[in-house]
């Protein structure tokens, strides 16, 4: 179950990054708070992934926290899809990045224990 909630979630935030364009707006805002978060989530992301790829790329690695976030790898895509949505009121992908995050994180929380037996 938590499988198809991952792919589910995957495909709807691919469907709605690629249809709806209400986050192209980008005019001074507090809303702008929202987009600046969803950036720099994702860009922890990625440096997560860079961290990852220069390590000993061990599968326990996958799991560790970083920036004292545990299960980062799961935490910051769900979180910066979310604020995507939230900052275009797009509530499609807001609704797609929870359900992924149903999934995803829960999975690697699972994971990360079977690692630690």
């Amino acid at each position: 179950m938590l499988t198809w909630l991952e792919r589910i979630g995957q495909v709807g935030i691919v469907v709605c990054a690629l249809i709806f364009r209400d986050y192209d707006r980008i005019l001074w805002s507090p809303r702008l708070l929202l987009l600046a978060a969803a950036v720099a989530l994702l860009i922890c992301y990625d440096l997560w992934w860079v961290r990852y790829f220069r390590g000993e790329r061990g599968k326990a690695d996958l799991y560790h926290s970083f920036l004292g976030i545990p299960l980062a790898g799961a935490v910051f895509p769900t979180a910066g899809f979310f604020l995507l949505g939230a900052f275009g009121g797009v509530v499609w992908l807001m609704l797609a990045s929870a359900i992924f995050g149903a999934g995803h994180i829960p999975i690697s929380y699972i994971n990360q224990k079977n690692l630690n037996n």
